[in-house]
């Protein structure tokens, strides 16, 4: 029985789909992040509306809670943080990179009606939850205008 040696997937096909894709987020980062050596990714988000206001959940594997920032600001939901990439050591060299690594960044627009003082944010089995929910502001009424 021949085996065949494991050969680095980039080594064996340099240019790939993956690549192309790889270098068009960075074209996006230096259009809307700017020049800078630091560069954002976007994780994955689903946004989701119940009776009692929005749950927003975004695939974060492999971050601690410590390295998620949740804010809310002018009726923008910023989830950003930041992914370690795991370091090839002597004993042990990597033949595919595929996972996520550096900094994310995510801005949502919310609706005005979301009641900031109660939102929670929980990171479980590497998906965030933040839970926004509606303030008990007055609806709106109708005025009758009365003549003199």
């Amino acid at each position: 029985m021949v085996r065949a040696k494991l050969v680095p997937f980039a080594t064996r096909f340099p240019t790939t789909i993956g690549g192309i894709h790889n270098e068009m987020e960075k074209m996006f980062d230096v259009a809307f992040h700017g020049d800078s050596n630091v560069s954002y990714w976007t994780p994955r988000t689903n946004v989701t509306e119940t009776k009692s206001g929005f749950e927003v959940t975004i695939d974060l594997p492999a971050v601690r809670p410590e390295d998620v920032a949740v804010e809310l600001e002018n009726s923008q939901l910023s989830i950003s943080g930041k992914i370690e990439a795991e370091a090839e050591t002597e004993d042990k060299t990597f033949h595919r990179r595929e996972r996520r690594t550096g900094n994310f960044c995510r801005v949502l627009g919310i609706p005005d009606t979301v009641d900031g003082d109660t939102i929670n944010a929980n990171l479980e089995n590497g998906v965030l939850t933040v839970i926004l929910s509606n303030s008990e502001k007055p609806k709106a009424k109708r005025i009758h205008v009365k003549t003199k």
